[in-house]
């Protein structure tokens, strides 16, 4: 069938929407040209002579529907333009990416010999002051006046934490009559002192020193302990018992030092230490030495103590008293009540000794921060000698 034929068609198309007849003459055209391939570019130009533009321009969207049906049809379909069909044009599906590889889970960081595996938010800088060798009340009123004078001192910072470094108490005073009405006025119940045993204190009586301070008992009721202060780390040793390599006590210290961190502040209290330049109980305390040996090993930061009734502060040092920029920072402080010692032949001292005070009572304040700490050695109404130590950093 010829062009004629297909322009038939058309007519019979457009006839037939005249008379509402559109559908009926569809089916036939699409009959037609499914099987004699009309050209649409033919029917188009027929379309566009066509005296009324706008009817054939609506019919020609209809048939470009129609040939869309059939040249894209699969051949099932032989009426495709019957009203109650829909004609459906598959769609390749959007293939889907293949999933990410899951990230690999976070190991926890190895803890770093010395430094806390979980290291606490920093806390507010704490203020920590005290002495030791307090606890002289008796015989006389003078004796009595002197730990009276340094309770004066701490009773200046009511929010400070507290210590006694070891002879708390000496007989014939007791804890009643002595602390209780000095140093004792000044503490808080919720933070109580922390002290260590010193050798008086034996003689006092150890129980009665630990029913007094329940808080520095220890875990084994031994009376050597640790207390987390501020961001700080505070060890309690007693030097009044075996403190010697093999000994709990020692074992205990390792074991704690070990799983804490040499990058966290540390801070010793032990009673006996191991050097002081005094006449009296001077020179060298080899049965601490190894434990301070441990203490320099873990990279420890400061040593208080007592015994010599004087205050000295010593340099960085190792536990054989060579300098050492990484060492320990050293402090004698026997000022707490008990009468004073003062050296005869004040040219000698022990290296490193960088400050000794002499004839005076006093207590030290020591400002533990977030890897800094300062020192101050406060005297007591009367004396004019001190010693301030500036922001000095933690060992690394």
């Amino acid at each position: 069938m010829g062009i004629l034929s297909g322009g038939k068609v058309l007519d019979d198309i457009v006839e037939a929407n005249r008379g509402f007849r559109f559908w009926e003459a569809v089916s036939k055209a699409g009959s037609f040209w499914e099987k004699d391939g009309y050209e649409y570019t033919n029917l188009m130009t027929r379309l566009r002579n066509y005296r009324k533009p706008l009817r054939a321009i609506a019919l020609s969207a209809q048939m470009l529907g129609l040939f869309g049906a059939v040249n894209c049809g699969d051949g099932r379909d032989k009426n495709p333009l019957a009203p109650t069909q829909t004609v459906t044009v598959p769609i390749e599906p959007i293939p889907t990416p293949p999933p990410e590889p899951p990230s690999p889970t976070p190991q926890p960081e190895q803890p770093i010999v010395g430094r806390d595996p979980d290291p606490s938010p920093p806390a507010p800088d704490v203020t920590f002051i005290g002495a030791g060798d307090v606890g002289y009340c008796r015989p006389t009123v003078r004796e009595f006046e002197n730990v009276q004078a340094t309770a004066e001192l701490i009773s200046r910072y009511p929010n400070s934490r507290k210590f006694i470094v070891g002879d708390i108490i000496y007989l014939p005073s007791t804890i009643e009559d002595c602390i209780d009405r000095t140093w004792g006025m000044h503490e808080r119940r919720d933070e109580p002192f922390l002290v260590v045993l010193g050798n008086h204190d034996n003689e006092y009586g150890i129980g009665r020193i630990f029913n007094r301070f329940p808080e520095s008992t220890g875990q084994y009721g031994l009376g050597f302990w640790v207390k987390r202060i501020g961001n700080w780390r505070v060890y309690g040793l007693n030097s009044t018992i075996d403190i010697g390599p093999g000994s709990l006590q020692y074992n205990w210290l390792e074991k704690e030092l070990k799983e804490n961190s040499k990058n966290r502040c540390s801070l010793y209290l032990i009673h006996d230490p191991l050097f002081n330049s005094g006449e009296v109980h001077g020179g060298e305390d080899d049965r601490v030495r190894p434990a301070v040996r441990l203490i320099h090993k873990y990279r420890g930061d400061i040593i208080i103590s007592g015994d010599e009734h004087d205050y000295e502060r010593f340099g960085l040092q190792d536990a054989d008293g060579r300098p050492d920029l990484n060492g320990i920072r050293a402090y004698v402080v026997g000022t707490g009540g008990a009468p004073l010692y003062e050296r005869k032949n004040k040219a000698i001292r022990m290296p490193n000794s960088e400050m000794i005070i002499e004839g005076t009572h006093g207590v030290l304040k020591l400002i533990l921060g977030n890897g800094v700490y300062s020192s101050e050695f406060i005297t007591v109404r009367g004396k004019s000698e001190t010693d301030f130590l500036h922001i000095t950093p933690c060992v690394q």
